[in-house]
């Protein structure tokens, strides 16, 4: 009896020392699990937007004043398109002799017409001189249609003189040109140059038409980029 009660207090004294050993060994584990986990509630509180908070909008920079516009009729005072001189530039004149003497043959006139694909050419003396003008549609109907030869006539003798004539100068808008021609049912239109009152150039109803064309596209484009907000003066 006395072994087994000694036994039983040796036991109870080991399990004693085990137990404590144990709470000695698991307080500073319990220490680390708290101190970690009050550290993981920190972190996460930090990361966490409150329900409450909003983010705040991001600011949009409004400018102060509107942007410079160019106005069409701003761009039409610095450039020279709309002028008669600009059309002749674009003409297929420009690239040929488009006088003729008056004293030539009608048959010399003709052949000007057929090797330049023109109808009209601008008739001049000796001095270089405008006299007049003459046109294919001169030939036919003063020439043709009356039975004579072409190489018998002389220019001068179909030629609308330049008493009835209706010139231009190369500093006419092209809108001016289109009106001198209009009021009197004419396809050409010299150039005169008001200072010497020699002839420059030669204008047709189609070159005049190209142009206005020109203009017109060039309108449509400057009002789409004002539409849309494009068009700024640097």
């Amino acid at each position: 009896l006395d072994y087994v009660l000694c036994g039983h207090k040796t036991n109870t004294k080991m399990l004693s020392r085990v137990a404590t050993t144990a709470a000695k060994r698991a307080a500073p584990l319990v220490v680390r699990q708290t101190a970690r986990s009050a550290s993981a509630v920190a972190l996460s509180g930090a990361r966490t937007v409150p329900a409450a908070a909003t983010i705040p909008a991001q600011q949009v920079q409004v400018p102060t004043s509107a942007p410079t516009r160019r106005s069409l009729s701003a761009a039409a005072e610095d450039t020279d398109h709309h002028l008669a001189a600009y059309a002749y530039e674009k003409s297929c004149y420009v690239d040929m002799d488009f006088t003729i003497i008056e004293d030539d043959s009608m048959y010399n006139a003709i052949q000007k017409f057929s090797a330049f694909k023109v109808g009209s050419l601008v008739v001049v003396d000796g001095e270089g001189n405008l006299t007049g003008i003459i046109s294919e549609r001169d030939y036919i109907t003063k020439l043709a249609l009356l039975g004579k030869k072409s190489k018998e006539t002389t220019i001068k003798e179909v030629m609308t003189t330049a008493a009835n004539l209706i010139t231009g100068s190369p500093d006419d808008t092209v809108e001016t040109c289109m009106d001198k021609m209009l009021s009197r049912s004419i396809r050409h239109l010299p150039l005169v140059d008001t200072a010497s009152g020699k002839v420059v150039g030669l204008l047709s109803i189609k070159d005049i038409i190209k142009v206005l064309v020109e203009e017109k596209d060039a309108e449509i484009k400057q009002l789409t980029k004002l539409a849309l907000g494009q068009d700024e003066v640097v």
